[in-house]
């Protein structure tokens, strides 16, 4: 766990050694307290029964770790071993039945098969085990949830039409609208309609990297340059639509002038553009995703989950008396409700840096394209953009759906739906990246069913190991 996350000793740069080496030992102490407990657990239970193998109660136990482990505010899935299987994602495809909780469970399987085959002298039994192992590989290579995914209807956002609220962060009345979920009559809860259309058609887009140092995204007297930067870099875009990285500089576009030159854009150019910005709205700030559209207004959607103690900070009543002053930000504010932008028939899901690593934000509803934002530009030239990417590439197989990954300081990419990466930035160095890419239609069973398939695995697994080992007795 410490290896994993010294990544985070990067922020040193932005607060200070102390702070930064606080940060890592409070994930590192706590994600390895699921691990601590699980070995625990085990010793107990083989303890209290020791005619109950270990590599019987391993599997199952260690999945529900993992599951626990990503659960929470504090929920992280990096270091679970589903998601170490990101650079063969591609040829695993019953990733979209049995996703990251079953490619846990499978490596664990496999890994108990080979171990039973070298350890077992019974040969028949070895035998079994072989058979077992090698019919595991071959379903997992070969069985996808292609057959028994349903077709999916277009999702419409409906927007939400009153102007945005002047404050006194806001001087000049808004007419943008944000983004969300047309709420029912009798309880304000998101609704969604469903119209039928024809098959999606794919869609040129284009993914920008930038380059940019986080304190000057923080200071206004470089906006000027990182303007003109992004203005080019938006000049060699040649895609339909063209993503930017998670808030560009830190500022509400819709309150800068920049925004007349992005519309600008946009309509000449017939581009749609996704751009990431706060959003300042009732004297609330969001972390947001800007779409600029050639014949509408800007659209905001808000980030739904926060980074603890970069985007909010947990127990704020006691901890802001330990923090030196200098070191609080005011905290960040969440959207009510699941949001989408719908473009040219395409139900788009933006996710905002750390929503990309929770793999229930990609489940809860079924969008024909995921939209990633990142700025890893707080964690320097360390592994950070990554690590993502390994997150965004399993879950965007899980369900079948391609995501675009823009990132400053990298890495960027362009995903297909069976996780392979189209185009790949794996540098800093800002880019474009360009492809043609076709939008998911479909639900897989996992996104239907998240649990089923590792369960199934699981039960399977251990029903044939004790039948094996009760109808096939020790000669010895």
């Amino acid at each position: 766990m410490g290896m994993l996350h010294l990544f985070l000793l990067e922020l040193h740069s932005h607060s200070t050694i102390i702070a930064a080496v606080i940060l890592w030992a409070l994930a590192t102490s706590y994600f390895s307290l699921f691990y601590g407990g699980l070995g625990a657990i085990i010793h107990n239970l083989h303890r209290l029964r020791p005619t109950i193998p270990t590599y019987l109660t391993l599997p199952p136990l260690f999945v529900a770790m993992e599951w626990l482990k990503s659960m929470g505010q504090f929920g992280n899935l990096h270091g679970n071993l589903g998601i170490g299987l990101s650079d063969i994602i591609q040829w695993i495809p019953i990733v979209s039945i049995i996703g990251w909780p079953g490619l846990s469970a499978g490596i664990l399987i496999i890994n108990t098969l080979i171990f039973l085959i070298f350890k077992d002298q019974h040969p028949r039994r070895s035998l079994i085990y072989g058979i077992m192992l090698f019919a595991l590989i071959s379903s997992a290579l070969s069985i996808s949830s292609s057959n028994g995914a349903t077709t999916q209807k277009n999702l419409q956002v409906i927007p939400n039409s009153k102007p945005i609220n002047q404050s006194k962060y806001n001087p000049q009345p808004l007419t943008t609208k944000t983004a969300s979920l047309a709420s029912t009559k009798n309880n304000q809860s998101p609704s969604i309609r469903f119209t039928n259309s024809n098959p999606l058609q794919k869609i040129t887009v284009s993914v920008i990297q930038t380059h940019s140092q986080q304190p000057h995204k923080m200071n206004p007297q470089f906006w000027p340059k990182l303007i003109s930067e992004y203005n080019q870099l938006i000049s060699e875009a040649s895609g339909k639509l063209v993503i930017m990285p998670e808030i560009v500089f830190s500022a509400d576009i819709q309150q800068h002038p920049w925004q007349a030159t992005l519309q600008k854009i946009s309509r000449t150019k017939n581009k749609v553009l996704m751009i990431g910005s706060f959003t300042i709205k009732d004297q609330n700030i969001y972390n947001s995703s800007l779409t600029i559209q050639p014949n509408s207004e800007p659209v905001a959607i808000h980030k739904q989950q926060l980074m603890p103690f970069g985007e909010y900070l947990p127990w704020r009543s006691v901890l802001t008396h330990i923090i030196p002053k200098h070191l609080q930000y005011r905290d960040f504010s969440t959207s009510d409700a699941p949001s989408m932008i719908h473009i040219n028939g395409i139900a788009i899901q933006p996710l905002i840096c750390l929503e990309a690593i929770y793999d229930d934000l990609y489940r809860k509803i079924h969008p024909n394209l995921f939209v990633v934002m990142a700025n890893n530009a707080w964690f320097n030239h360390s592994y950070a953009g990554y690590y993502l990417l390994k997150f965004i590439r399993v879950h965007a197989a899980s369900v079948a759906t391609p995501a675009l990954v823009s990132a400053n300081f990298g890495e960027s990419a362009i995903i297909q739906a069976n996780g392979a990466m189209l185009e790949h930035a794996d540098h800093q160095a800002s880019t474009v990246l360009s492809a043609t890419i076709a939008p998911n239609d479909t639900i897989t069973t996992y996104a239907k069913r998240p649990w089923v398939g590792a369960s199934m695995l699981l039960s399977i697994f251990l029903l044939l190991i004790i039948t094996i080992h009760t109808v096939i007795k020790d000669t010895r």
